[in-house]
């Protein structure tokens, strides 16, 4: 008897944990939508419709519909009297497991694909890199799908409605034997940080260094940075690609621990899932399209040889114009040794 007067004080606590977590996830992402709405209706909503723009918009607002519908408190017996099977099953326990496993798989597989055409971008010109990116992410994606399916579907099966009178929601007691929840977990928390938060790393160490050099990174940031060589648009890229992929990695691992150390917790900690993989999709395209209006000069780094006599040879050059300029900024060199030049744009 003991035993079950817990279960139902922890069912409840949980199932109270649930709902503060939701509503400090939806405020968190109701704020950041608010504090760049301004940016986003002037680089997202009036540019042309491509494929990242439709992506964009799913990642930036799925979440916070999902955790909104999934705060107001529902699911007591299908609506029967609807004429839509959809609203007929969406209404039941059963049928809003199914659809939220639904909506999360493609939530999911939305924002790996940002990540992966993001990566590419910063990759463009080796293909080899980003064919091999892109094979990782399908591979992960796969096991994602595969894994949330069938725990999410076993979950789906048990569902029914809360069992204490005034208590919302639905309840499903599925345990996870098979360890379903790993198999998306595991490849979920590890490409983030391997792939893309390192990949960016060495991209941008090999933007900032010269053919040859033995520096360490930091040593040649430092020397780009001195030199003023370094591009604002290269230092979007790096910034929030380290920083965004290494927000999703911690995520994913709290969250993913929670849910296999502690079974039922996966409800109070997956909006926070939800919420930061929505934030960081969404803030590498919409940072990218803010820096990218005011772009100036390209990375370049240039190796000279000093002892040969050489110089610096520059033809004339057009620099871009920044919003204000009035005019094209030119220079003209007539040195005998062209130097060897590296870009990013």
């Amino acid at each position: 008897m003991d035993d079950v007067v817990q279960t139902i004080f922890r069912a409840v606590k949980i199932f109270q944990d649930g709902r503060y977590s939701r509503a400090a996830a939806m405020t968190l992402l109701a704020c950041d939508i608010t504090s760049n709405f301004a940016d986003e209706v002037e680089y997202i909503w009036r540019a042309r419709w491509t494929l990242i723009k439709v992506l964009y918009i799913f990642a930036r607002y799925y979440a916070l519909g999902n955790l909104s519908d999934s705060n107001v408190g529902h699911r007591k017996e299908a609506n029967m009297s609807s004429q839509w099977k959809f609203v007929r099953i969406r209404s039941s326990c059963k049928g809003f497991f199914d659809y939220s496993i639904l909506g999360n798989m493609v939530h999911t597989v939305v924002v790996d694909l940002i990540f992966v055409l993001r990566i590419s971008a910063l990759w463009a010109q080796d293909r080899k890199v980003v064919t091999f990116f892109s094979l990782i992410c399908i591979a992960e994606a796969g096991l994602e799908i595969y894994g949330i399916y069938w725990a999410g579907h076993l979950a789906a099966k048990k569902a029914t409605p809360a069992f204490l009178p005034g208590l919302p929601g639905c309840w499903s007691d599925y345990a996870d034997p098979k360890h379903f929840e790993l198999i998306a977990w595991i490849p979920c928390s590890i490409v983030p940080f391997l792939l893309f938060f390192v990949g960016t790393m060495l991209k941008f160490r090999d933007s900032v260094t010269l053919p040859g050099s033995n520096h360490t990174l930091l040593e040649a940031v430092k020397s780009a940075f001195q030199a003023n060589h370094i591009s604002p648009l290269l230092l979007v890229f790096v910034r929030d690609g380290a920083f965004f992929f290494l927000i999703t990695t911690v995520t994913t691992v709290v969250v993913a621990a929670l849910s296999v150390h502690k079974n039922w917790y996966i409800g109070p900690s997956f909006p926070w899932f939800a919420s930061m993989y929505s934030i960081a999709s969404t803030h590498l395209v919409l940072n990218l399209r803010r820096q990218g209006a005011n772009c100036g000069r390209p990375t370049q780094i240039y190796s000279l040889n000093s002892t040969s006599g050489g110089g610096l040879a520059l033809k004339s050059m057009s620099f871009r114009k920044n919003p204000g300029n009035t005019g094209d900024i030119s220079i003209s060199t007539t040195e005998t040794q062209p130097p060897e030049e590296r870009s990013f744009a």
